[in-house]
């Protein structure tokens, strides 16, 4: 992210700081993932386990140059704030 695209960020509250850490809200990466040529993007759930409350899902996106990249996460109340 360059300096013009952080401050504005930053001015539409998209970047928090968390317990002295940065942080980037799904809208502002939205908005700089449409800024480089976002094309799709589609969440899928590959583990739900309610009783234990962890959860992975994978992520996939293509952009507007053919490029098609995806990526799994984790979420339990463990890695995540209340707030999630």
């Amino acid at each position: 992210m360059n300096k013009k695209q952080k401050e504005y960020c930053i001015k539409e509250g998209w970047i928090i700081d968390d317990r002295g850490r940065k942080f980037i809200r799904f809208g502002g990466l939205l908005h700089l993932a449409h800024e480089k040529g976002l094309a799709t993007q589609k969440t899928e759930p590959i583990l739900l386990d309610h009783e234990n409350k962890f959860y992975i899902y994978k992520a996939t996106v293509t952009t507007s140059d053919g490029g098609h990249f995806e990526a799994t996460g984790d979420a339990s109340p463990r890695n995540t704030s209340r707030m999630m």
